[in-house]
């Protein structure tokens, strides 16, 4: 069924003061002074009041606000719809923090609970689940390029967690009414995760943990970090070693003088690991630490030997790895009781700054491997054990400044710069204030010296205020809000608690979407980094993201530090990415508002061809499409820009290919001056490339059975438009049409990016 249109969902709510099913009361209360007005075009305010913040990180729903919704909403409550957007939420913030440049965006408390409330509705409703739920694997990290993919003897699994004692607790008396075994207790390292296989007693393979059942095969790396030995002992073969790759406090401290970029020991740990130079491994200090310990399986995977006199407990392991050349946990003890184990949480927690490694909790194991393996696993972690973690870090310091930063969105962010204070290893020199609104209430300004976090030991922010500066009477109460743009002058407006710039030709908006657009996680053009981009800019050479298309060797040559050589690699790696990058990845490299990757994927899905994109409106994405009500209007209104269009026809043009695919069919309510700005010049320029001989000269290949159609009447249909019909896939087939059971020409036409067509669509372009 068609859903309702955004003019008919609010004429709903004017009649009844009841909102439609499926929308959140809270939407039209916020905004009811707005919506009640009468005029549903006039709704732009009350968008962005549903979530002010979310604008940093949109996608198909208005994030932040989204996910606050979802922790306070009942299970009973959620549908299958906020159930799924919940686990690929998950799963994309899995692939942050497991990634060769970690980069978590929330803390590990925030995590846990949106992890937990997934595992709780998979309970509650079985029959949602989905097969690539973050339930059923471990941390899961995108494979990297320059490493070969190896699945794992044994999955990798990841460990529970706990953040209170009374949990800790609970999961104690939990084991010791299945088990007697006692529990080894050791510290949980801050670091990478890597398993290490011995064959014959020589160094066989090392693997990251990756999705816990295939791993980047890093041995050549491994072998440049500390604590890895080449070879054991006579008499010890076979065996898999598991442990954490870390860097320890004073090798980080001496890093930090050769690279100022070093942000924090996992990320660096992490990014080290994953180099191409083994030279540079080595330079970067790595040091391995094991903590786990079992028999390698046959190369053919058949169960290991039991070796005679091989370790039959964790705490044996512990001790037996150290004369095979293996670093183990300094700080380790076996417990029966809770007690003990919360006496040893706190003195570990105590000392965990004078410690030779990073630690961020403790880890409880039964000690005894027989009975671990009696107690058994989870698709996602082991039964028989669990990670405590330490509260999070905190520290004293005072703001010298703040400063506000402009997004590529025009948001201005207000920063605290600080007196230089060390949190968990960890220099921090400034933290985000969120937004004005936040600032105000916290009622923080210059000079105050207040209570910085790391939030889960990883991302720094002021909780709160120590001690207020003393001010004088000439002094302001509160920090003052701007009123011009620190980048353009432009004047500001204060959106509910946002602080906004409208100028689109903002020198920083302008500079932060194409450092987005040639960024990993957009257009993902190797070799053209930040640094790069901000002299291009500040030299006039790019100033839109079709200009980084248009970059030549000589214009990157007079960039310092960009040589010939390096030039032409840039300029192939901008060709390669043209050619590869998909219409998804190019709509949220453009940085559409209001539009994140999964909002950019559900467009690309849907509308498919640059023509159809450039004609969509509101009533396409709200009505058949069911966008969501706070991206439907910055989406419509971002590609009926005409220097968007002007853009992208010139990124088209430039040999992005994915903008390259013709249309079988123009949607939505476009003029046909509209429909000719995008034809080739070829086609406005012969009368064959009049829109309504839109497939004469095209070529059809049918696979499968078509419904209620034979091939024959199908081919006279195309025929009729001045098509032709042929048998074979290749490049020269422009349109694959597809009915049930296709077959191997339907997997072919996958391979080659052809456009693939059901009988409905077909039958909507011929006749």
């Amino acid at each position: 069924m068609k859903q309702r249109g955004w003019g008919t969902i609010l004429r709903m709510y004017r009649q009844t003061n009841v909102p439609p099913r499926g929308y959140s009361s809270a939407l039209f209360i916020t905004n009811a002074p707005i919506l009640h007005r009468g005029n549903h075009r006039n709704v732009s305010t009350a968008r962005i009041c549903l979530s002010a913040q979310a604008k940093e990180s949109p996608g198909l729903f208005d994030d932040l606000a989204r996910r606050r919704e979802l922790d306070s909403k009942p299970l009973a409550d959620f549908t299958r719809e906020e159930y799924k957007w919940l686990a690929r939420k998950v799963k994309h913030l899995d692939q942050l923090y497991y990634s060769d440049n970690p980069d978590p965006e929330v803390s590990d408390v925030q995590y846990d609970n949106m992890l937990n409330r997934v595992e709780r509705l998979e309970k509650l409703r079985p029959e949602w689940i989905v097969a690539d739920s973050p339930t059923n694997r471990p941390g899961y990290a995108e494979p990297s390029k320059n490493f070969m993919q190896v699945e794992h003897a044994r999955p990798m699994l990841s460990l529970a967690k706990t953040y209170s004692e009374r949990d800790l607790e609970a999961f104690v008396t939990r084991i010791a009414d299945e088990s007697s075994s006692p529990l080894c207790v050791e510290l949980k390292i801050d670091g990478v995760a890597l398993r290490l296989t011995y064959r014959n007693g020589e160094l066989y393979q090392a693997l990251t943990r990756g999705d816990g059942t295939f791993g980047d095969d890093v041995t050549r790396n491994a072998i440049r970090v500390q604590g890895i030995p080449k070879n054991l002992p006579a008499g010890v073969d076979n065996i898999e070693v598991s442990g954490e790759v870390c860097i320890l406090r004073e090798d980080f401290e001496l890093l930090k003088k050769e690279h100022k970029s070093l942000s924090n020991v996992r990320n660096s740990a992490s990014g080290a690991l994953k180099l191409t130079d083994p030279d540079m491994v080595a330079a970067r200090r790595l040091t391995f630490i094991a903590y786990d310990l079992a028999l390698a399986k046959g190369l053919d995977g058949s169960d290991p030997v039991v070796a005679r006199g091989f370790p039959t407990s964790q705490s044996e392991a512990l001790h037996r790895m150290i004369p095979w050349g293996f670093n183990t946990s300094t700080e380790w003890r076996v417990c029966r009781t809770s007690q003990e184990i919360l006496h040893f949480v706190h003195e570990i927690n105590k000392r965990r700054s004078s410690l030779p490694m990073e630690v961020d909790g403790i880890v409880v194991k039964l000690d005894d491997f027989q009975a671990q393996e009696d107690m058994g696993y989870t698709n996602k972690s082991p039964k028989w054990a669990v990670a405590h973690k330490f509260t999070n870090l905190q520290s004293i310091t005072t703001i010298r400044d703040i400063i506000f930063q402009v997004s590529r969105y025009g948001v201005l962010t207000p920063v605290a710069l600080l007196e230089p204070v060390g949190i968990g290893g960890v220099t921090i020199a400034r933290a985000t204030l969120n937004n004005y609104g936040f600032m105000e209430e916290m009622g923080v300004d210059k000079g105050d010296s207040v209570y910085i976090e790391r939030g889960g030991d990883v991302i720094p922010k002021i909780v709160g205020i120590c001690e207020k500066k003393m001010k004088g009477s000439s002094d302001p109460r509160v920090f003052p809000v701007p009123e011009t743009c620190p980048s353009c002058r432009s004047p500001v407006y204060l959106d509910d608690r946002i602080l906004r710039c409208r100028n689109k030709k903002c020198p920083d908006q302008v500079l932060q979407k194409l450092i987005f657009f040639s960024s990993k996680q957009a257009m993902n053009i190797d070799g053209l980094g930040e640094k790069t981009i901000v002299q291009l800019v500040e030299s006039n050479t790019i100033s839109k993201p079709s200009d980084i298309l248009d970059l030549t060797p000589s214009d990157l040559v007079k960039v310092e530090r960009i040589g010939q050589k390096k030039a032409e690699k840039i300029v192939k790696s901008i060709k390669e990415a043209a050619h590869t990058a998909t219409l998804a990845q190019v709509i949220h490299a453009m940085g559409v508002p209001s539009c994140g990757k999964k909002c950019a994927e559900d467009l690309a899905d849907y509308f498919k061809y640059l023509e159809h994109l450039l004609l969509l409106d509101e009533e396409d994405l709200a009505g058949e499409y069911g966008f969501g009500l706070g991206s439907v209007q910055d989406i419509a209104a971002y590609f009926s820009d005409p220097d968007v269009v002007a853009d992208l026809i010139r990124l088209r043009n430039l040999g992005v290919k994915a903008l390259q695919k013709r249309a079988p069919r123009v949607v939505g309510h476009g003029s046909q001056a509209q429909i000719e700005q995008f034809k080739t010049p070829l086609e406005r320029n012969s009368a064959e490339g009049s829109f309504q001989n839109i497939l004469k000269g095209k070529k059809f290949v049918f696979t499968g059975t078509l419904d209620g159609l034979s091939r024959d009447e199908a081919a006279k249909l195309v025929k009729a438009k001045q098509g032709s019909v042929g048998n074979a896939i290749s490049k020269r087939v422009d349109y694959i049409v597809a009915g049930e059971n296709a077959g191997k020409k339907l997997r072919e036409a996958q391979e080659l990016g052809l456009p693939i067509l059901n009988t409905n669509e077909f039958l909507e372009i011929v006749q």
